[in-house]
């Protein structure tokens, strides 16, 4: 990895070792102060997001160095930024300011070798115990990632609940804010975490303890494993690619980089957006590729793994903004997300490899995990969305043939994820708030609201557990509380202590075929079989 003009500022005293391993009187190095701490909400390099926006001279150069050291120090209320006194000296608050006040974003890039280079073994996996060391099921874990005030450790790890009892069962420490769990569809004792600085910790879930690790590029967190367990996907902002690796190993095996002509003709490079997985066609990766509009088909079984490129950009479209996705039930079919200024969830034939339309997205759409219902007609799929337009919030409801069943209008400022259960009478979306956040009930049978509960915080991510008995739901970043819920009367049963709660998700989406609401089959089901004819 290589830096553009160092920022660096010598026989300065540092009172924060931490995670930076600093010394007294060595050099204070601000762009190496951005990786280890900022980097993992607003990316390698300063580039930003939309959740997270670029720290660059355009931003911030009309600042003084005292006024963006003031929001270092003491933090954005109703942001996911935090106060940094007390974590940073005064002198690396003050080199963080001048980085982010005088200079453009810088290009990084992370190679394949750097990447092999990176991979360790933590743990043998020839003394790892034959059977889980609790009594809790394995395949009734919930895994819920602790992002931490500060996104690093020694707050960040993921929390695992047993979902009979609501009992914490372990704790797996990672170094940086984990943000997407999957777990393997075919053997039940692993689990991979992501993290937002592009980490990937292969977790042994019997023993409970991280056994390998990789880190696949400098940020981003997208990620997937093919449903016959061979191979794992990570998507990157920071470079702009797909890395493919050995799901036993964590051996990076291919980069993929995200370069392609834009509707004008131009060469441009893009970046990872959601990766999928689909057993369909002998099992594929999807991924975003964000700024292209384009969808990009990975096949990890075949010789050099091609990559079938399908556009998703319609008449008129002049920028896309892909985001996030799944598949449907029988995973032929890939909804993702096309945010402003489109508003757009597309669809893609996995089975055929070709674009197979779209439907309105309400604001922002933001499918999340998504979820499904099943009725008498077929099924219905459910994407929320984080409002930001005239229509404000809602749940967007369409079916098998991927046409627009309803709008539901719904509450807060926005949602990021929607819950359902074939044994749950309730769908269940967030409704997001700076501090005071709720869920709402939707009724299957009318797909109306029909309830609100109290959840506090921001409120996010529902989740359910693998009998439907319980709701799990985040009330962070502001709350720093699990809340669980009886997901018949909805009181709440446990509250467990959780710093800046994110996702949550349930061991049992591999017996969903990933898909929320989906009804649970055997594990190593081969989901593309479902589909008629298949």
């Amino acid at each position: 990895m290589s830096y553009l003009k160092p920022i660096i500022l010598s026989g300065i005293a540092l009172s924060f070792a931490g995670a930076i391993g600093a010394h007294a009187d060595a050099p204070l190095d601000a762009r190496k102060l951005f990786m280890d701490n900022c980097a993992g909400c607003h990316q390698a390099g300063r580039v930003g997001t939309r959740f997270a926006p670029p720290l660059t001279k355009v931003q911030l150069g009309a600042l003084s160095n005292a006024a963006v050291s003031t929001m270092i120090m003491t933090g954005i209320t109703g942001t996911l930024m935090p106060p940094w006194a007390g974590k940073l000296s005064q002198d690396q608050i003050g080199a963080l300011a001048t980085l982010v006040r005088t200079e453009d974003a810088d290009r990084l890039d992370w190679s394949l070798d750097e990447a092999k280079k990176s991979t360790k073994v933590l743990v043998d996996e020839k003394t790892l115990p034959a059977a889980p060391t609790y009594k809790a099921d394995v395949m009734n874990l919930m895994g819920v990632m602790q992002r931490g005030r500060h996104a690093q450790e020694p707050e960040s790890r993921v929390v695992f609940f047993d979902g009979a009892t609501n009992e914490r069962v372990a704790e797996v420490l990672v170094r940086r804010a984990p943000h997407i769990l999957r777990y393997h569809p075919t053997n039940p004792r692993w689990a991979y975490v992501k993290t937002d600085t592009s980490e990937i910790y292969k977790i042994d879930l019997y023993s409970m303890q991280a056994v390998r690790s990789v880190k696949t590029a400098l940020s981003g967190p997208f990620m997937a494993i093919s449903w016959d367990g061979k191979w794992i996907a990570a998507g990157s902002l920071v470079p702009g690619a797909v890395m493919i690796l050995n799901a036993d190993t964590l051996e990076p095996v291919k980069q993929i980089k995200l370069t392609d002509v834009d509707s004008a003709g131009k060469g441009t490079d893009s970046y990872s957006a959601s990766v999928t997985s689909s057993a369909v066609g002998g099992n594929v990766f999807t991924v975003a590729a964000r700024t292209l509009g384009e969808v990009w088909i990975i096949e990890p079984n075949k010789p050099d793994m091609p990559v079938t490129k399908v556009s998703v950009r319609e008449s008129g479209e002049t920028a896309w903004w892909l985001y996030d996705g799944f598949t449907s039930e029988d995973q032929r079919y890939l909804y993702v997300t096309d945010r402003a200024p489109n508003n757009k969830i597309k669809i893609v034939d996995l089975l055929e490899k070709k674009y197979a339309g779209s439907l309105p997205g309400g604001c922002n759409p933001h499918i999340g995990s998504g979820a499904m219902l099943k009725t008498n007609k077929g099924n219905l799929y459910f994407s929320p969305n984080a409002a930001n337009c005239s229509k404000g919030p809602m749940v967007t409801v369409w079916d098998d043939k991927g046409k627009l069943v309803k709008e539901i209008k719904v509450g807060g400022i926005g949602s990021v994820g929607i819950a359902s259960h074939p044994d749950a009478p309730y769908i269940v979306v967030d409704a997001r708030a700076s501090r005071d956040g709720h869920i709402e009930l939707i009724d299957k049978n009318t797909l109306e609201v029909v309830r609100k509960v109290d959840v506090g915080g921001t409120t996010g991510y529902p989740e359910y557990t693998r009998d439907g008995r319980f709701l799990y739901v985040g009330a962070g970043y502001m709350g720093d509380h699990l809340r669980i819920y009886d997901s018949k009367t909805f009181e709440m049963v446990a509250e467990p202590r959780v710093i800046a709660p994110a996702g949550t998700f349930a061991h049992a989406r591999v017996l969903w075929g990933g898909v929320k609401g989906a009804p649970e089959r055997p594990l190593g089901t081969p989901f593309d079989k479902l589909r008629p004819g298949g």
